[in-house]
């Protein structure tokens, strides 16, 4: 379930609150007596201690998921990360432990936004040699200059937009957060792969008026 270095011990970790968990459920199932019946007393207590021990399982799952989320380092991992919790994340103490952690993940995502703008300026003054097939053209050598041109662009694309969704996926979305959703958009669309389908699709004399 998690990755990392410490992936086996935080998943047995999920493995061993799963467990705890069908057990609080199966001794509350199996009471001896009928929890219709308003005279029985014994039905507070029990269900006192079963939302007591479903608290704990939530704590300690919040625990694990920010044990987890330290163990990973790349944006990638992150998001593989919530949704293995998929299902969970809308307890609120994961959802408390999700907020804190979004501000890494859009400043994370927000420094892969800028990397990738870079790549992007060195692809763009490097099209004359992807053109001519050179060795060191910023494309995969088994792929032709369109068609690498193209798969290079669609993976810069689906490397910003995947990640978009898991950052969001707790219930607050600052101002800052924002701002990165404006930013993708006008990387994706202002110039990123569509100004690399226009250096290879549209004339040279009109490419500056493509949209």
């Amino acid at each position: 379930m998690c990755e990392g270095t410490k992936g086996e011990v935080l998943s047995s970790s999920v493995r061993k609150v799963h467990e705890e968990f069908d057990k609080a459920v199966g001794d509350f199932r199996q009471v001896p007596y009928d929890i219709f019946d308003v005279k029985e007393t014994d039905f507070i207590k029990d269900f006192h201690e079963f939302r007591l021990t479903i608290r704990d399982l939530d704590r300690r799952l919040g625990s694990i998921l920010a044990a987890a989320f330290r163990d990973q380092d790349t944006l990638h991992g992150r998001a593989k990360l919530l949704d293995a919790f998929e299902g969970l994340l809308e307890r609120p103490v994961l959802q408390a432990e999700l907020v804190r952690k979004q501000q890494a993940m859009i400043g994370q995502y927000k420094q892969d936004v800028e990397e990738l703008e870079a790549m992007q300026a060195g692809f763009a003054a490097n099209v004359d040699r992807v053109d001519a097939c050179e060795p060191d053209a910023p494309i995969f050598y088994n792929l032709p200059p369109v068609a690498g041109a193209l798969f290079w662009a669609r993976s810069l694309r689906m490397r910003l937009r995947d990640p978009m969704p898991k950052i969001l996926a707790c219930n607050e979305c600052g101002p800052h957060c924002v701002r990165c959703l404006l930013h993708l958009q006008a990387v994706c669309s202002g110039s990123g792969y569509g100004r690399v389908v226009a250096q290879f699709f549209v004339p040279a004399s009109t490419r500056d008026t493509a949209p």
